[in-house]
C-alpha cells in the first residue's frame, strides 16, 4: 500500500504497475486509447494536472485499486458550523419546527416530505461521521476500515 501525496508518486504508481505487468508503454496505450507519447510524459510527470478520469482509466487497467481516508480533526468539528446547526436554526427562525434531540427526529407534519427526508438522511450522514470519529480517536475502528 503506497500513500500518495502528489502526481510524482502515482506516476510512479502507474510506472511500477505496468512494469509488474511486463507491459510497455506501447501496450498500455494501446489498452488505454491514450497516446504512447501521453503515457511517457505521464510517467516522467510532464503533464503538471493529468485529469482525474485519465488517472483512473490507467488505474483500472492496471488493478491499481485507489482508496480514500481522511480524519477528522476535532477540534475543528467543535468550532465550524455544522449542517446541524444550521438546519436547527432554519427551522426555529422559520418556525418550522424543531430538530429535536435525535437530529432527523420531531419535525413539524407540514414540512415537505422531501425536504424531511434530505434533512434525515444529513442527519444521518452526520451522525454517522460524529460516530466514526470518535471512534478513531478511541481506536475503536479496525485497520482495515481505516485504510
Amino acid at each position: 500500500m503506497a500513500s500518495i501525496s502528489g502526481i510524482h508518486h502515482m506516476a510512479t504508481v502507474v510506472r511500477d504497475a505496468r512494469l509488474a505487468r511486463g507491459w510497455t508503454q506501447e501496450e498500455l496505450a494501446a489498452q488505454s486509447g491514450f497516446s504512447r507519447v501521453w503515457i511517457n510524459r505521464f510517467e516522467l510527470t510532464a503533464i503538471a494536472e493529468p485529469s482525474f478520469s485519465r488517472i483512473l482509466t490507467l488505474c483500472n487497467i492496471l488493478g491499481i485499486k485507489l482508496t480514500v481516508s481522511y480524519a477528522i480533526d476535532p477540534d475543528a468539528v467543535g468550532s465550524r458550523e455544522t449542517s446541524q446547526g444550521r438546519a436547527k436554526e432554519g427551522a426555529a427562525r422559520s418556525g418550522e419546527g424543531n430538530m429535536g434531540e435525535s437530529i432527523g427526529d420531531k419535525m413539524t407534519d407540514d414540512m415537505p416530505p422531501t425536504r424531511q427526508r434530505r434533512s434525515r438522511n444529513a442527519a444521518t450522514i452526520l451522525e454517522t461521521l460524529a460516530l466514526r470519529s470518535k471512534e478513531q480517536r478511541s481506536g475503536g475502528i479496525g485497520e482495515e476500515e481505516s485504510a
